[in-house]
């Protein structure tokens, strides 16, 4: 019998398998071919575009290097000759172009546009307000479209004017789309960086991509391909293969997409199908009635098969926990009562068939240990008829009856246990939220003491004893408000939201740093605080210093309070590794009353449960320190006595490690005694040639130095090796641009693999910055990392100290720059105390402000006089900042809007950025910040 079922089922299985193999073959061809014709036309149309924006650009820069440009306004044969090449351009380009305009300093303007019925006009007017010159190639983005501007210098390097173009990117890509539209099964989408639709050609007002997330990650790593996804649509959803390509335009990183309906790959298989599954059907036809047959002479024998399922059935009812009975293809053939109950179904009937897999989804966060788990056990998921969550905890139980194989699924219901694992979480995010908010509303009066004993510090006429009152004042208000600062960190380390940052900072700068911010504590209790550094420390490291510093002041914090001591010792030593990074061990001392055994043991456990009964006796500062060492993947041990400890006293000692990197720079035995002049200084810049930016070679031309731009190749290594050897015709400077289309690690890791990167000065100039960057270049033999974009000074300070034996030019006179005193202020604040300190702040710099107590006062104050600045603070009654600030900007006002705000969360600076907000303060408020902002929007040549 068993032979028989076998010989059945192996039938059946080839017959299905022929069927499959048949289906998949068709269909793989014909999605295979879809994706390389789907793909190609994908590639072609992002070249277009790219082309068309391309063309755009040297157009524009040919008319630029005319002779006639400077008289534009000035000559009128020049107005002439140039408003033409213009026109021709607005022509030629108008599925790209909006708009033109040409303008000086004098805030003349000549203005190209088109009128409905898409004719021409020209116009030249006064703006009423003054439009300001860009000194280089600038773009941005406004209300959808893309401003595009050049400026025209003079002999003297003297910005003359600038053009400016209005590009409507949509209109160039629905255009160019155009040619391959095929009604609603071929359309075409064009994306933001982020993922947000742009354009789409499909009828369905509202386009929602499934995959989304795929594709823009592979296009912000300048990748291309094809993917099948679900596309959802307004009027339902529809399968389609997808095909998408990178295209950058400009600054902006866009992804242009091609789909295609599933359903007319499939209908070309359909046909095939059907011949091939009617003979299946009949081959299968012939063998069921055989196999009936033989089924007939073995009814005897499955009775008593049944009989024996009873008795087994009866015993399985018996049992508490859920249990299946499945075949060995995993169908369910019998069920008990407690299945039932805990699935929630009134029959077994429902179930009896089933693929027992099929009705549970894999749990994949598992919070829980169990003893005993094997790759036999695992969590699921079922969702009963009322759609409740029930988490199951399953064990499967292969056995044989009769020679077949089958099995026992036993499950039990561990919802419960799920429940109280997201009420813990939903309590912890509580408290979080809870510590937030009280440490917001505790800012605002901190805000007000900051400024005031600000402003009473700076008074000329106090006496030293209020002076010192006041200055006690001061540092009390700062050190709450970093307790305030700890007690946010704290909660956020507690659900795992702090970022660890890797950047250069001076280790001895960070210790002198904790200890000035404890000298007046110390000095109350006469303590004194001592540091130590072992000499093979690096002066730079590359690390979080701010985490560091934080750790530090909540251990000498902790042993100021509770010690007792006369000392405290912070000590530095270095665990060298193989690698370039470093083990920093770090151990604060104190000569103190010291800490008990059992203490001791509670703070370096990471029990939780534990710690729940007894960290109440456990000082609040080696809890925070704890959290943030385990952010670090250091190590942590808090003991008594201390090594500097004397007398009656033992002390305790807190001891930490935390991984760093050393931030010197790779040694270089390069001679560069030769070079004596700017002139000297040969460049080759490795460089995306998609993106266009000569920025670099403008800046080292400016100091005559000679500099080639190149894409980097096969032939790039062994043309560096073949200049090793002419000193004459050699490069000095390897300039290697990082890019999402370029990157720039695979280029400097050739460099140093072949040996090159100790031969040559090597900078890397990235737009595509991501953590561990700088280690990395460090790895790789590279000098310096710039981060883009950047500023001249920085590239002339580098070749100045790199190139030792070039004279130092004279330096050019240094303007002098003061804030313009005519500045009309406005101030939205709600809070009275917060109000009376921005009046005092701003009488100190010399200008008089408007108070608006909230976000609607703010918005008409503005309608009826004209402002230079708003200070706007975010959160107000009646109407927020933010609503404020978008409603001033949709009435056409340009003034730059700063918010004010006692936390600044990246969800608060995305929403200021979309509603048009130009900065933020963060309070309390100090004057140098308001200050600097001023010499930032308002500063005048003296």
């Amino acid at each position: 019998m068993k032979k028989l079922y076998s010989l059945f089922l192996l039938i059946v299985a080839l017959l299905v398998l022929v069927n499959v193999f048949f289906y998949l073959h068709i269909y793989r061809q014909q999605l295979d071919y879809q994706k390389d014709l789907l793909l190609k036309q994908t590639q072609i149309c992002g070249w277009e575009i790219e082309r068309k924006v391309a063309d755009f650009q040297n157009d524009l820069h040919r008319i630029l290097f005319t002779k006639n440009i400077n008289d534009f306004f000035t000559d009128p044969d020049s107005k002439t000759i140039v408003a033409r090449q213009l026109e021709v351009l607005f022509s030629k380009y108008s599925h790209l172009v909006s708009s033109i305009q040409v303008f000086n300093g004098n805030n003349q303007v000549y203005s190209l546009s088109k009128d409905r019925s898409n004719q021409i006009l020209s116009d030249e007017y006064q703006p009423r307000n003054h439009k300001n010159l860009h000194n280089r190639e600038h773009f941005e983005r406004k209300n959808g479209d893309w401003i595009y501007a050049l400026p025209s210098f003079s002999e003297g390097n003297k910005v003359e004017l600038n053009v400016q173009a209005t590009l409507t990117v949509n209109q160039l890509a629905k255009s160019i789309f155009e040619n391959y539209h095929l009604e609603d099964t071929q359309w075409q989408a064009l994306l933001d960086h982020d993922g947000t639709t742009r354009l789409h050609n499909h009828s369905s007002e509202e386009i929602r991509f499934q995959q989304i997330d795929i594709i823009t990650g592979n296009l912000s790593d300048g990748k291309d391909g094809s993917l099948l996804q679900v596309v959802h649509l307004s009027k339902g959803r529809e399968k389609v293969l997808t095909s998408y390509y990178p295209v950058v335009l400009f600054t902006e990183e866009l992804g242009v997409l091609f789909s295609l309906k599933t359903d007319k790959i499939i209908t070309s298989v359909i046909l095939n199908i059907i011949i091939l599954a009617a003979a299946t059907f009949l081959i299968l036809i012939f063998i069921i009635l055989i196999f009936l047959a033989v089924l007939q002479r073995k009814q005897q024998e499955e009775l008593t098969l049944k009989q024996s399922e009873r008795k087994l059935k009866k015993i399985l009812d018996s049992l508490p926990i859920g249990i299946f009975y499945t075949s060995e293809d995993k169908n369910i053939q019998s069920v008990n009562r407690a299945a039932l109950e805990i699935l929630k179904i009134a029959d077994e009937k429902f179930l009896i068939g089933k693929e027992s897999q099929g009705l549970f989804f894999h749990f994949r966060e598992i919070p829980f240990s169990f003893k005993g788990v094997n790759e036999e056990t695992s969590l699921y998921v079922y969702y009963d008829e009322n759609d409740n969550e029930i988490l199951l905890y399953f064990k499967e139980i292969p056995f044989e009856i009769q020679g077949e194989k089958s099995y026992i699924l036993a499950f039990i219901d561990i919802t419960p246990l799920e429940n109280a694992r997201k009420a813990e979480a939903a309590a912890n995010s509580s408290k979080t939220d809870f510590i937030a908010k009280i440490s917001q509303d505790i800012r605002t009066p901190l805000n007000g003491i900051l400024s005031i004993s600000e402003t009473l510090s700076s008074e000329k006429n106090l006496s030293p004893d209020y002076r010192e009152k006041i200055e006690i004042i001061k540092k009390s208000a700062e050190l709450l408000v970093s307790v305030i600062n700890d007690l946010i960190d704290f909660s956020k380390a507690e659900i795992g939201k702090i970022f660890v940052e890797e950047i250069p900072f001076v280790l001895e700068n960070e210790m002198e740093i904790v200890s000035n911010s404890f000298s007046a504590m110390c000095e109350e209790k006469n303590m004194s605080i001592f540091t130590e550094m072992e000499a093979d420390i690096p002066e730079e490291i590359v690390g979080d210093p701010f985490l560091l510093r934080q750790i530090l002041t909540n251990l000498v914090s902790n042993a100021i309070k509770h010690s007792g001591g006369e000392k405290i010792l912070i000590s530095f030593k270095a665990e060298h590794s193989e690698t370039e990074s470093l083990r920093l061990k770090v151990a604060v001392q104190d000569d103190g009353v010291g800490i008990s055994p059992h203490i001791a043991a509670i703070a370096n456990s990471e029990s939780p449960v534990k710690e729940a009964y007894e960290r109440q006796n456990i000082p609040e500062g080696l809890l925070k320190t704890r959290k943030l060492i385990q952010l670090l993947n250091g190590d942590f041990e808090v003991k008594s006595p201390s090594l500097i400890a004397s007398g009656k006293n033992p002390g305790t000692m807190v001891s930490f490690t935390m991984k760093v990197y050393s931030n010197k720079g790779p040694e270089k035995n390069i001679d560069f005694s030769h070079i004596r002049n700017y002139s000297d200084i040969r460049v080759l810049i490795f460089h995306d040639p998609k993106r266009k930016d000569v920025s670099l070679q403008k800046i080292l031309k400016d100091m005559e130095i000679k500099s080639e731009i190149t894409q980097f190749n096969d032939s790039s290594i062994p043309l560096l090796k073949a200049r090793l050897s002419d000193k004459s015709d050699n490069y000095s400077l390897i300039v290697i641009m990082d890019t999402p289309a370029q990157n720039g690690f695979t280029i400097a890791r050739d460099l140093y693999i072949n040996e090159l990167s100790q031969n040559y000065l090597v900078i890397m100039i990235s737009s595509n910055n991501r953590p561990g960057n700088l280690v990395k270049c460090q790895k790789m033999g590279v000098d310096y990392y710039l981060l883009y974009p950047y500023d001249s000074s920085e590239i002339f300070d580098f070749i100045q100290n790199s190139f030792t034996h070039i004279e130092i030019p004279v330096s050019k006179p240094i303007t002098l720059k003061k804030i313009r005193q005519d500045i009309s202020i406005l101030v939205a604040e709600d809070n009275a105390i917060n109000q009376r300190v921005a009046q005092i702040i701003f009488k100190n710099l010399g200008f008089e402000i408007d108070i608006a107590p909230n976000g609607m006062k703010a918005v008409n104050m503005v309608r009826e006089k004209q402002y230079d600045i708003i200070f706007m603070d975010i959160r107000m009654p009646v109407k927020t900042g933010f609503d404020a600030t978008y409603e001033i900007r949709k009435l056409g006002f340009a003034m730059p809007v700063i918010a004010l705000t006692a936390n600044v969360s990246e969800l608060d600076r995305t929403k200021a950025m979309e509603v048009g907000m130009n900065d933020f303060l963060s309070k309390p408020v100090r004057v140098d910040n308001i200050k600097n902002l001023l010499i930032k929007w308002f500063s005048k040549p003296v």
